[in-house]
């Protein structure tokens, strides 16, 4: 949860993969202020600065403000420019932004999906930023909200190996 007096405040879920990576991304650090091992090389251990992508939820449209970003933290700026709340749903997959699966009434099964990052009920005007720890391969951006999927609020997302 993070507070910004210009951005209100929204709980978000952690999918299964941000977990893993966080924890992972925890340990790491804690090991290399113990020995040294990463960093700098004086000792001092150095983390990536998240990469910032600007997300606007319209009337049935995602906009990120980048498509590709490199694999590490990111943090997405999200606000709702629309008239209607919204949801902001990353997903890893491997499927076509257009072709995720479906439950028996026609939504958008995310029990199916691999979620990274789920912002729920955006409401009109407000926004929330949220930091993940993201690994490389594509991910799907999407509103799952009934009918929204359905006229077109996603957007594909790629997560790229980091260089060294």
């Amino acid at each position: 949860m993070v507070r910004d007096r210009n951005w209100s405040t929204r709980d978000a879920t952690f999918g299964r993969r941000t977990v893993i990576a966080g924890t992972a991304s925890a340990a790491t650090a804690s090991l290399a202020g113990c020995f040294g091992a990463l960093g700098s090389g004086d000792g001092t251990a150095t983390e990536a600065e998240p990469t910032t992508v600007r997300v606007e939820l319209s009337n049935y449209e995602i906009a990120l403000s980048r498509s590709t970003v490199p694999a590490g933290p990111v943090r997405f700026e999200i606000r709702n420019a629309a008239d209607q709340v919204h949801q902001f749903l990353l997903a890893a997959t491997d499927r076509a932004p257009d072709s995720l699966p479906k439950d028996a009434v026609g939504r958008v099964d995310t029990g199916e999906l691999d979620v990274a990052v789920n912002a729920n009920g955006v409401t009109p005007g407000e926004g929330t930023r949220l930091e993940r720890e993201l690994e490389a391969g594509p991910y799907v951006a999407a509103c799952t909200l009934p009918g929204h999927y359905e006229r077109g609020m996603h957007a594909g997302f790629t997560v790229e190996p980091r260089s060294r």
